[in-house]
């Protein structure tokens, strides 16, 4: 409010000291003075607004991705192999919060979506699946940080699997998914091991695709959607 009001005054001052005559202008240091307060006060004033529009934006994105990725993980319900690939889908919508908000906004995002999920999916394996592997886009990047290259795959793979062992036992002991509890039992062991294999090497390969995407939203997307 206040460098509203010196803003005011500088724009007078301005108008003023455009009307005096030459002698005038150089004797009134009460209007320079107020002009540069003025000038001073504008800027701040723009950048002020410009902080106010950053963060406009990355509050709408946020909202935006949420509302897309609980649509994704609602298909659950309508198509079965929506099952696995609605949660990959929610994942890699994080990416423009996490570009956009930052990790702790991207993170929020991730628990608003789990919750939304879980009380709105018909498929909660689905929403399960979300909820336990879902942290993973907002976090990459840091784990990549600490662990580069090779180092960060047997510590991702710990990470994963333990999450998965606590959806297993969601299913099993607290929601008592017996549909679920069924298919998993009728596999058997081998097939089983097998599973978990071809889930591990999925996650891989998702892992490179957060990579790919990322680079297609900064690239590509976000300067067609955020112009300057």
């Amino acid at each position: 409010m206040e460098q509203r009001r010196h803003f005011v005054r500088g724009m007078r001052a301005t108008s003023l000291a455009a009307n005096m005559r030459p002698s005038q202008t150089v004797c009134s240091g009460a209007a320079r003075a107020a002009i540069a307060t003025g000038t001073h006060a504008k800027n701040c004033y723009n950048k002020g607004m410009n902080g106010m529009n950053k963060q406009t934006r990355r509050v709408a994105v946020s909202g935006m991705m949420v509302a897309l990725a609980t649509a994704i993980l609602l298909l659950g319900g309508v198509i079965p192999a929506a099952t696995f690939v609605g949660p990959a889908l929610a994942g890699i919508v994080l990416i423009p919060v996490l570009v956009e908000g930052g990790r702790r906004m991207a993170l929020g995002a991730w628990l608003a979506i789990s919750a939304l999920s879980l009380i709105l999916c018909a498929d909660k394996e689905a929403a399960l699946l979300f909820a336990f592997l879902g942290w993973y886009p907002p976090m990459k990047w840091t784990l990549d940080a600490k662990l580069p290259g090779w180092k960060g795959i047997p510590v991702k793979l710990l990470l994963w699997n333990a999450c998965a062992g606590a959806m297993a036992a969601m299913i099993f002991f607290v929601f008592r998914m017996d549909q679920v509890i069924a298919e998993y039992r009728e596999m058997g062991r081998a097939m089983l091991v097998v599973f978990i294999l071809l889930a591990n090497v999925t996650l891989l390969l998702y892992d490179r695709l957060l990579n790919i995407m990322a680079v297609l939203y900064v690239k590509k997307l976000r300067p067609k959607l955020f112009k300057g």
